[in-house]
């Protein structure tokens, strides 16, 4: 069997393997020799060596003996004989901890959470949430000092023992006085008290952790508690060190006993819009902006997606979180109305730039920026991507500049990290009974209740609804919201229903919402313009697809070279599949090799291509119906060959791209297919067990056939047995 071992040596240790204590041991020197182990693990020590750690006062052969009885005893105490994967590592000169076996060891964790804060690149660590995040982590971990009131008769052991415990009591002390820097600079003075007080409880004449509580005291409005801190610190100062504190804490005492006291650390500033509405979701967006916005090769951040998929909003609430972090500011630029040439003209009124520096150098102001830390939030910069160069030029001006864009279509710059935005999560079938836990139903009860304060899911059927309606809009916000419109005349069901007749549906009399967000159509029409009339054709013959599709399909069915897909990927109305496993995140960590289109764009697409007999919309779903049909049978010919595993995740990922090219073969009649695709079907169905499902999609086959008078043209298919 497999054993979990878990120690803890930062405090009085402990230990639990597979989540059972372990305590019998009979002598120290056992719990010393593995305590050794696990720490070095890194290491194969010789025996001699390990015998002089724990019996230096021994002759060799006594030490080496003691040494087998200990090792003994240490193998029955992890159970090395039941143990699949042992760990101790032993032979006849050597013994050393098996770094694969399963276990956990927290002074590890400790510096490895420390070494990882080391090495990130980020532009400065309190403005690091990811790494203020580990230290976090780290000092949770610290219990105590290494091994406390743990020791043994053996000069070697006590010596690495006290050098591991005073290393690892100077880390956290360094930690911890970092992430009360970070709470104070923060406005976060309860969180700094509590850091400041773990400072002085692990070294009561640290100089900084008084320093800093009382700092965080008097921003607590409890500037009495920080004079009485002042004075028992004095008289601990002067029994202990026979000393006075040092210069800059007693001015700091005098400030506040004189209240001349002044946050050293005042909120920086900004020109932040307030939301009048909750923001919702988005949560590992907001983190993934963050973690890149903290580091010094990310400096150019370019939030894009189609309309109305929240790219705004994310990009306050992100600005509002980024506020503590930039020193100099946060300043956010409205480009909605820009006009080609403006940019420089805009951004410069923005900016707090000092009217002497306008007036001396009126065309050129961008001087101001070179020495700041500052956060650029650069909104709807859709209309002026020609004008993108000119970011660089600020960028290489100023080296503490970040800057944050929003667009629906890339900018195409070297440097420029992108984030697609997509939507809020949604949920699936299998989800109906926990709707409300995903983001894109929270936004929508939101919005209903705002115009009706009683909404709310309560039958089975409205829940079904939510996840359609879900499905419809991809999530988008401004669908959402739009369909939220319409609570008070219809009921949930209904407004799905009416969407799926008609797209025209999705409008909204609300005046706040730029005239472009009004309606889905507006927002498409929109996105259509910028498109060429090649890319506009490619896209309609892409929206044949009702879900993902490979690069190869989009050749063969679509005639879409990649160079198009690339196109459409950049204006924000082609993405990447998410796979399922991160399908709540929105955040993919590699290329998935399939694409699909936001399904309300899609059926703008499907719409089109009806319209526009030069696009041969016909010819189309009869080419997406024979790749797929034949990709189903080929599968099944790979599936009778024994390659079972590969024959059915080939077909799972295509079954909606699969069931529509069945429908097809039924609407046209096209019996030849539909018998061979029903022999491939039953065999799918059969080896995988979805029976109901199989005898769904055959009656509505013979539903189809039927009501087109021809319900005795092909056998009702076997049902599986």
């Amino acid at each position: 069997m497999a054993m979990f071992l878990n120690l803890s040596l930062l405090g009085p240790p402990q230990m639990s393997l597979n989540e059972q204590s372990v305590t019998h041991f009979h002598f120290d020197r056992v719990r010393a020799l593995l305590f050794y182990l696990v720490v070095e693990a890194s290491t194969v020590h010789d025996r001699t060596a390990l015998t002089y750690l724990l019996w230096p006062d021994l002759p060799a052969q006594s030490g080496l003996q003691n040494l087998r009885q200990a090792l003994a005893a240490l193998r029955r105490v992890l159970r090395e004989n039941q143990n699949k994967t042992p760990f101790l590592e032993v032979t006849a000169k050597t013994i050393s901890f098996n770094s694969q076996a399963a276990f956990f060891l927290d002074y590890a964790a400790f510096n490895e959470h420390l070494e990882i804060v080391r090495r990130h690149h980020h532009r400065r660590l309190g403005a690091c949430p990811v790494c203020m995040k580990r230290l976090q982590d780290a000092v949770d971990l610290y219990r105590g000092e290494f091994l406390a009131n743990f020791g043994v008769e053996s000069a070697p052991f006590e010596e690495w023992m006290m050098i591991k415990r005073e290393r690892a009591h100077l880390q956290v002390l360094e930690a911890l006085s970092e992430l009360t820097d970070h709470h104070l600079r923060c406005h976060n003075p309860a969180k700094a008290i509590a850091l400041a007080q773990r400072q002085l409880a692990l070294d009561s004449l640290i100089d900084v952790g008084h320093h800093q509580l009382m700092q965080a005291l008097v921003a607590n409005d409890r500037r009495n508690a920080a004079l009485i801190h002042y004075e028992r610190y004095r008289k601990l100062l002067s029994k202990e060190l026979g000393v006075s504190p040092p210069r800059k804490t007693l001015d700091l005492y005098k400030q506040i006993a004189g209240n001349t006291w002044q946050d050293v650390t005042p909120m920086p500033p900004h020109n932040l819009p307030s939301s009048i509405v909750p923001f919702i979701g988005y949560e590992a967006e907001l983190t993934y902006i963050a973690e890149r916005l903290a580091t010094s090769d990310s400096r150019l951040l370019t939030l894009t997606g189609p309309g109305g998929s929240g790219k705004t909003s994310l990009a306050l609430q992100a600005a509002w979180m980024e506020t503590p972090h930039f020193k100099d500011g946060v300043f956010f630029v409205n480009l909605n109305q820009a006009k080609p040439g403006q940019l420089q003209e805009i951004i410069a009124s923005t900016l707090p730039i000092p009217l002497a520096e306008r007036v001396v150098m009126p065309s050129h102001p961008w001087a101001w920026l070179r020495s700041r830390e500052l956060l650029l939030v650069l909104d709807h910069f859709d209309n002026l991507i020609g004008q993108a160069s000119f970011l660089l030029r600020l960028l290489q001006l100023a080296p503490n500049l970040s800057i944050l864009v929003t667009s629906r279509e890339w900018l195409k710059l070297r440097g420029e990290t992108v984030l697609m935005v997509r939507g809020l999560d949604c949920p699936v079938e299998a989800d109906v009974e926990q709707v409300e836990q995903f983001s894109a139903v929270r936004f929508f009860i939101e919005c209903a209740r705002r115009l009706a304060p009683d909404f709310s899911l309560d039958t089975p059927a409205d829940r079904q609804a939510a996840i359609q309606l879900c499905r419809l809009s991809g999530g988008l916000p401004l669908a959402l919201q739009l369909a939220a419109s319409w609570i008070n005349i219809f009921s949930l069901p209904q407004i799905v229903l009416q969407i799926n007749r008609n797209l025209d549906f999705l409008t909204s009399p609300i005046h706040n919402l730029p005239q472009q967000q009004r309606s889905m159509i507006a927002v498409f029409l929109s996105a259509w313009r910028q498109l060429s009339p090649q890319e506009q054709q490619a896209f309609c013959r892409l929206s044949v697809f009702p879900s993902g599709f490979t690069v190869e399909a989009a050749q063969v069915i679509a005639r879409a070279a990649p160079s198009v897909l690339l196109v459409l990927q950049t204006k924000s109305l082609l993405h990447n599949v998410i796979p399922e496993k991160q399908r709540q995140s929105h955040l993919t960590t590699g290329q998935s090799g399939r694409f699909e289109i936001p399904e309300l764009f899609r059926r703008f697409g499907v719409e089109n291509l009806q319209q526009h007999s030069n696009l041969a919309p016909k010819m189309q779903y009869m080419r997406h119906s024979r790749y797929y049909l034949d990709l189903l049978h080929r599968q099944i010919e790979r599936f009778a060959s024994g390659e079972e595993s590969h024959f059915l995740a080939a077909i799972r990922i295509e079954l909606e791209n699969i069931r529509q090219a069945w429908q097809w073969v039924i609407n046209q009649q096209d019996f030849p297919r539909i018998a061979q695709a029903q022999s491939d079907l039953v065999r799918f169905y059969t080896a995988v067990g979805e029976y109901e499902e199989a005898t769904r999609i055959f009656d509505q086959a013979m539903e189809s056939l039927a009501a087109a008078g021809l319900q005795n043209t092909s056998p009702r298919p076997t049902e599986p047995n």
